[in-house]
Order: structure tokens, then C-alpha cells, then sequence
């Protein structure tokens, strides 16, 4: 009886679950980003290796966008989901730019991340392997610090899914291959 019971209420959900998407028929995507500044000077001890990394940063001192997210709603009217696409970018703004200050405004946590994550090969290799996974952790961690400017969000892009399904269920699989010949020539 129990079972009976649950499995009515599985097919219950996934009938409602086809039932809200049968419905929907607007999808709209947007994109967040981030804008970061990298450091221009670097400070070090003055040997040959420094005065690389100084070259590297001057180089890099233009602006960088870096693409973090990709948001989609699905709904019935196109205003109601760019209104529920916009609040939910808007919850998510904070979010990214605390992703892009711990990437590129926290150099300690950059390098201890960077040795919990080489810890093994730091353990097991000899002085001249560790010496140089050091110079390459601490380069690395380097060339990501910088300044988190603002987050960048693209307007909304929209699709009506009704018009496509229709379109996909009127053509024909005969129809489709004498569209691909056509296209062909």
C-alpha cells in the first residue's frame, strides 16, 4: 500500500514537472563577468628572475575580464523572467566579486592554496624540485594579483521555445533532409 502509494505520488511530480514545462515557453540567459586590474609593480629581492616578473607585470597592466557564471530562467512571459533573470544576477553580483577578491586581492591565500594543493610533490621531490615548484607558485601567484574593479553583466538574450517546438514538429524528417541539400548547394 506504500509503495503504491509513493510511486502515485513520483508519477504525480513528474506529470506536474512536464506539466510547468509544457508551459514554459520564454528562456532568457545572461552572463556575469568580472573586471580586474593586475598589479603593476612587483617587489622582490633583485635577481634576474624579479626583473622577469617585473617585465611580465608591467605588460599585464591593461584591464582583464574573466567569465564566471552563466545564468538561465525559463518561464511564460519574456518581462517576468528578465525581471527574475536581473534579481537573481543582482543576488549573485556580491558573490562574484568576492570570488574575484580572493582570487586576485588575497596573495597569501593564493600561495597557501597553491602549497596545500603541491604538498605531496613539495614533500617527496629533492631541493632543487621544491626550490623550483616554490619560484613557480610564488610566479603564478604573482601574475594573478591585482584589483577587482566591478562586475559586468550582458543584457538578457531571449528565446521563445513555443516557436521552436512548433517548428520542429511541422517539419518533416524528409522535409529536413531536402532543407540540408538546399543549404548544400
Amino acid at each position: 500500500m506504500i509503495q503504491r502509494l509513493f510511486f502515485q505520488t513520483i508519477v504525480f511530480s513528474v506529470a506536474l514537472c512536464l506539466a510547468l514545462s509544457a508551459e514554459a515557453e520564454v528562456s532568457c540567459t545572461m552572463t556575469m563577468s568580472y573586471e580586474w586590474q593586475p598589479a603593476q609593480e612587483v617587489t622582490g629581492a633583485g635577481d634576474a628572475k624579479d626583473s622577469k616578473m617585473m617585465k611580465d607585470s608591467s605588460m599585464k597592466s591593461q584591464k582583464r575580464m574573466e567569465f564566471v557564471r552563466r545564468l538561465q530562467e525559463t518561464g511564460e512571459q519574456e518581462a517576468a523572467v528578465i525581471r527574475a533573470l536581473k534579481d537573481k544576477a543582482f543576488l549573485l553580483k556580491r558573490d562574484v566579486m568576492r570570488e574575484c577578491a580572493a582570487i586576485h586581492e588575497n596573495h597569501a591565500r593564493c600561495i597557501a592554496s597553491r602549497y596545500r594543493s603541491y604538498s605531496s610533490d613539495i614533500r617527496t621531490g629533492g631541493f632543487r624540485a621544491r626550490k623550483a615548484l616554490e619560484e613557480a607558485i610564488q610566479l603564478d601567484c604573482m601574475r594573478l594579483r591585482g584589483q577587482c574593479l566591478h562586475v559586468v553583466m550582458s543584457d538578457p538574450a531571449c528565446e521563445d521555445l513555443s516557436a521552436k517546438a512548433e517548428k520542429g514538429s511541422k517539419d518533416s524528417p524528409k522535409e529536413k533532409e531536402k532543407e540540408k541539400e538546399k543549404d548544400k548547394k
